[in-house]
């Protein structure tokens, strides 16, 4: 993939089927922003690359917490203001889950609550827009419509750029895109969650959605770090994934065993040929990978320029065991394909 002018490094289009009036905008990798974990370095090391930055109302407790990932947001949106090369849309993707007024963690897709959280975030991030903003969730008791609509409504007030969706089945993110453009689709799709796409992928296509891959490292696990579940802290979220639970961790790790023998095979690393794999999905497809060292951030960019022949994509396919265990506990999964 070329370079853009100004930078020094490869990049990708953001989403490039679904922001046809953001055809200038060139993103190394969207980085997502965990609030409670993120470094000041990071933002620094690679200002210079153009990172678009996610926070994620899931990921913070109220304003407290909220405000030291926000503020680093803020800071981030004012160092790219001086890029040589124009930045239609630097950074600023959030989702909202979190009542401001109770700080309890919900699934709340009414328009009070999409006005409220947008509010919030504004204050926090000390900005005046969002670029792109989402449900965390589809809300099963709100219309996805009325969703849709309270954020259009930001929209046309200015208040956030473009609207997406996360986890939403075929057919809401029809329903949606008759309400209002959806800009952007995120779904969970990698090397160990392959299936989900097949319904997706071809309505976002279809309507020229672009796709938004988060979790393409397994949630951590694909780059072959974890060998048992013992290795998991305390306080892990992923101590209850399904799929890292003790009676199926020993089979998954076949997976991530056999995707160390391609990446040594292809000259890169498990995590690198995992991200090169979401990234050789379509240019409408763009890996979210989470990251809270620069070391990780740096490995993570390198993916770009991992090029895959068909036939080793097709090997990659052919020989990588499917993941055991479902993606979520049950209450999650029903949370998914809304």
């Amino acid at each position: 993939m070329a370079a853009a002018a100004g930078h020094g490094v490869p990049v990708v289009r953001l989403v490039q089927a679904g922001v046809q009036q953001l055809q200038a905008v060139e993103i190394c990798e969207v980085v997502r922003l965990r609030n409670s974990g993120v470094r000041d370095q990071s933002v620094r090391v690679h200002q210079g690359n153009a990172p678009a930055v996610e926070t994620d109302d899931a990921f913070q407790l109220g304003d407290r917490i909220a405000a030291k990932g926000h503020a680093v947001l803020g800071r981030l949106r004012k160092q790219l203001e001086s890029f040589p090369t124009p930045i239609t849309c630097p950074v600023g993707r959030h989702k909202f889950t979190i009542d401001p007024t109770t700080l309890r963690r919900s699934v709340d897709g009414s328009p009070v609550t999409v006005r409220r959280s947008c509010e919030a975030s504004l204050r926090r991030l000390g900005t005046d827009w969002i670029d792109l903003y989402y449900p965390h969730r589809v809300d099963p008791t709100t219309p996805i419509e009325e969703t849709v609509a309270a954020m259009a409504d930001l929209v046309a007030q200015g208040e956030i750029r473009y609207i997406g969706l996360s986890e939403p089945g075929p057919e809401t993110i029809r329903r949606a895109h008759r309400i209002a453009p959806i800009m952007a689709v995120q779904i969970e799709y990698s090397l160990w969650t392959r299936d989900v796409a097949a319904a997706i992928l071809p309505v976002v296509r279809e309507l020229g959605i672009g796709l938004v891959a988060y979790g393409p490292l397994g949630h951590g696990f694909l780059p072959g770090r974890h060998r048992s579940h013992a290795d998991l802290r305390d306080g892990d979220f992923r101590r209850s994934h399904p799929r890292l639970a003790e009676e199926n961790f020993p089979a998954n790790l076949r997976l991530v065993d056999r995707l160390r023998e391609l990446s040594a095979a292809y000259g890169a690393t498990p995590a690198q040929l995992a991200l090169a794999w979401v990234l050789h999905q379509g240019d409408d497809v763009v890996p979210l990978a989470g990251c809270t060292r620069v070391a990780d951030l740096d490995e993570n960019l390198a993916a770009i320029a991992v090029s895959l022949d068909p036939a080793q994509l097709a090997e990659m396919v052919d020989t990588l065991p499917d993941a055991v265990g479902e993606r979520y506990d049950p209450a999650g999964m029903r949370t998914v394909g809304v």
